[in-house]
C-alpha cells in the first residue's frame, strides 16, 4: 500500500507499520505512533480487538516499528485528520481492488483500451491455434464420391463471406440449445444436412451449407 509516495510496510501476517502511516501524513511529532498508543480511547480499541486476534505487535531490528491491523490503521488515520483518513480508505481499496486511488477520466480510457487490446490478441491467438489444430487433425481420407467436406478453415477459404470465427458460431448455433431463459431456436443448419459428423470432428457439406445459404440471403 502507498499513500502519499510512501510505501506502507506489512508483517508477514498483513498488518501495518505505523511509523510509515506517521510518515506518510507529514510525521508532525504530535502525530507520532507512541501519543497514539497511549490513547485511552486507543487502548479500548485494541483491547476489543484482541478477542479476535493480535492487533499490535512491535518489531525490533533494522525494518522494525509498530505493526497494527486495519482496523487500528483507519483508527490512527481518523486521528491524525479526515483528509488523511480518506488518504488511507482510498489507498486501502486501491491495493484491494488493484485500481488505482487517484484515476482520471483519461486513465480509466487507457485502460479500457489496454483491456480491449489484450482482448483483441487473445482472440487473435485463439484463432491461430485453431487453425493450427485444424490443419493438424484434417481428414486425411478423401472425402466421399459426390461429397465436398470442409472443415472450418477450408470452409472460410471456399466462402470468403464468411470468415473462421464466423462459421464456428454458425456451427455452435445450429442445433437448439438450452440456456438461463430457455430453449434458444437452432438456425437450421443441422436440418439442412449442412453438418456431417466423423469421429468428433464436424465438417462443413458444401451442398448441404449452399442449400442452406439459399434460404438465407444475409449471413446469420
Amino acid at each position: 500500500m502507498t499513500i502519499a509516495n510512501t510505501a506502507i510496510r506489512q508483517d508477514p501476517d498483513g498488518r501495518f507499520s505505523l511509523n510509515d502511516l506517521h510518515r506518510a501524513s507529514g510525521g508532525e511529532k504530535r502525530h507520532g505512533a507512541s501519543y497514539w498508543l497511549s490513547n485511552q480511547q486507543t487502548k479500548e480499541l485494541m483491547a476489543e480487538l484482541e478477542t479476535t486476534g493480535i492487533p499490535v505487535v512491535s518489531v525490533e531490528g533494522r525494518n522494525g516499528g509498530t505493526y497494527v491491523c486495519k482496523e487500528l490503521v483507519y483508527a490512527y488515520a481518523m486521528w491524525i485528520s479526515p483528509k488523511f483518513h480518506l488518504q488511507v480508505i482510498r489507498a486501502y481499496d486501491a491495493m484491494v481492488t488493484g485500481v488505482p486511488a487517484h484515476v482520471t477520466r483519461l486513465q480509466l480510457l487507457e485502460i479500457a483500451l489496454q483491456a480491449e487490446r489484450e482482448r483483441m490478441a487473445l482472440e487473435q491467438r485463439v484463432e491461430t491455434l485453431s487453425a493450427q489444430v485444424e490443419a493438424l487433425t484434417a481428414p486425411t481420407m478423401p472425402n466421399p464420391p459426390g461429397k465436398r467436406l470442409y472443415t472450418v478453415r477450408q470452409a472460410a477459404e471456399a466462402y470468403p463471406a464468411f470468415s473462421a470465427a464466423s462459421l464456428r458460431n454458425l456451427i455452435f448455433n445450429a442445433a437448439p440449445r438450452k440456456s438461463s431463459r430457455g430453449t434458444l431456436p437452432g438456425n437450421g443448419l443441422s436440418e439442412s444436412g449442412a453438418l456431417v459428423r466423423i469421429g468428433r470432428r464436424v465438417l462443413l457439406d458444401a451442398d448441404g451449407f449452399e442449400a442452406w445459404l439459399s434460404q438465407h440471403r444475409t449471413p446469420v
